[in-house]
């Protein structure tokens, strides 16, 4: 995960295209996600923000690290496509 930046409460209010199931609205002001690993795999996550990147939708994520064993957390942006409702 990386770009640790902010986003706006304008990119909040607006659903990210395909993807992902999960709308702006749902998210207040956390909300509970899959995060689709790199592997395929799936871990929980917590949903903060949407906004809208270069390539598309991004949701600021807190997850475990996976090359850590789970036992440190990740934060950063992701696409909208590898989130999903839990």
């Amino acid at each position: 995960m990386s770009d640790l930046g902010h986003g706006t409460n304008q990119d909040m209010t607006r659903r990210p295209p395909g993807g992902s199931n999960i709308a702006p609205s749902d998210v207040g002001p956390v909300k509970h996600v899959w995060v689709r690993q790199e592997d395929g795999s799936r871990v929980p996550g917590l949903l903060w923000q949407w906004r809208r990147g270069e390539a598309g939708w991004e949701g600021l994520v807190v997850c475990p690290d996976t090359t850590r064993g789970g036992q440190a957390i990740m934060q950063g942006w992701l696409p909208a496509e590898r989130l999903g409702p839990v």
